[in-house]
C-alpha cells in the first residue's frame, strides 16, 4: 500500500472544485513527512503518474496539480471535469467480493472449445 493513500482519500471525499493545501497539511494528511525533493523541486508535484506513487494518488481520485509555490510551499489541486476517476473507483467499491471462486483449478484447464482463431476464422 503506498504511503499516499491517506491524499488519495482526502481529495477523493471533497465536494469542492479546487484546494489549496500548504505542504504541512499534506503531511498532516499523509501522517508522514514529505519527502525534501517534494520541497526543491516542482517537478515533484507534476501530473506524470507513470512510476510515481505521489502523483497517481491524486490522478486516480479525480485530481491534477497546479500552481505550485515552493516558496509559500503550497499547491493546488483542481478537479478533472469527466470525473471518470472517481466513476471507477464506486464501480469497483460496489463490485468489491461480488465474485467467488470455487475451484480455481477451473480457471486454466482447457476447456475443449475450438477458437475462431484456430480454425482461421479471424
Amino acid at each position: 500500500m503506498s504511503k499516499y493513500v491517506p491524499l488519495n482519500e482526502h481529495l477523493y471525499s471533497m465536494a469542492a472544485e479546487s484546494v489549496l493545501l500548504t505542504f504541512s497539511q499534506i503531511e498532516e494528511i499523509l501522517g508522514a513527512p514529505l519527502p525534501q525533493s517534494a520541497r526543491k523541486h516542482a517537478a515533484w508535484w507534476a501530473n506524470n503518474p507513470t512510476g510515481h506513487s505521489h502523483c497517481r494518488a491524486w490522478f486516480d481520485a479525480g485530481w491534477r496539480s497546479q500552481k505550485v509555490d515552493l516558496v509559500a510551499e503550497t499547491v493546488e489541486f483542481v478537479r478533472v471535469s469527466d470525473g471518470g476517476a472517481r466513476l471507477v473507483k464506486s464501480i469497483w467499491g460496489v463490485l468489491k467480493n461480488s465474485v467467488t471462486v470455487k475451484d480455481p483449478t477451473a480457471l486454466t484447464a482447457p476447456t475443449e472449445e475450438s477458437w475462431n482463431a484456430e480454425q482461421g476464422k479471424l
